[in-house]
């Protein structure tokens, strides 16, 4: 994962476009929809033997009223129109974009990226062997959500430190993409192309 600062940047950037921050969100609300990012993964997992779709598989959605042909939701774009990527990769892509969407909400996409090259530099990715590497998909999933929580907790207490576990929760993604076969650079710009192209807050969603 490279450029985090910038990410952070276009991702909020991004939101703020799309109507997002007209209000201010408490850091509660915008964990909480981190969290639910890491448990629509968990919803295409489950359902892996019922769609057919592989863990690293890509597909994409039109709208309703586009012609359509055999295999279009195999494609990225038709007529010109970008397809909404779905599936796990699409679903960690969105876990990372909006914990972006956070750290440029607080002005912490240098600390964000400083973080993560820390953990590059000094975790050598020892504890995901010992941790994470033998744990099934959902006890993997089950790590962003404990570091995303610690993160929350941390934002409640005078002192503390919510950028260091928010980060931790970032670099976690990466390394169950890397584990799973996952390019999640790729699935990262494929999801904020599409997200540029999208109506005000979705359409009319309330948060």
């Amino acid at each position: 994962m490279k450029n985090i600062a910038a990410l952070v940047t276009a991702a909020h950037q991004n939101a703020v476009n799309k109507g997002w921050w007209n209000e201010d969100r408490t850091y509660g609300e915008l964990i909480a929809f981190v969290h639910s990012e890491g448990n629509k993964a968990l919803e295409d997992y489950r359902n892996m033997n019922k769609t057919g779709r592989a863990l690293i598989e890509t597909w994409y959605e039109y709208p309703e009223n586009m012609i359509c042909y055999e295999g279009i939701d195999e494609e990225r774009e038709f007529n010109g129109v970008l397809g909404k990527p779905c599936g796990i990769p699409s679903e960690l892509a969105d876990v990372c974009i909006r914990i972006f969407d956070i750290a440029g909400r607080y002005g912490w996409g240098e600390m964000l990226e400083e973080y993560v090259s820390q953990f590059k530099l000094h975790l050598e990715e020892d504890w995901f062997e010992i941790d994470l590497k033998e744990a099934s998909f959902p006890e993997k999933l089950m790590r962003i959500h404990q570091e995303l929580t610690l993160s929350y907790i941390e934002n409640k207490v005078d002192d503390g430190s919510p950028v260091g576990h928010l980060a931790d929760a970032l670099y976690t993604t990466y390394l169950i993409s890397k584990d799973c076969g996952i390019d999640l650079d790729q699935a990262i710009a494929e999801k904020m192309a599409y997200n540029a192209t999208r109506p005000a807050r979705h359409g009319g969603k309330v948060i």
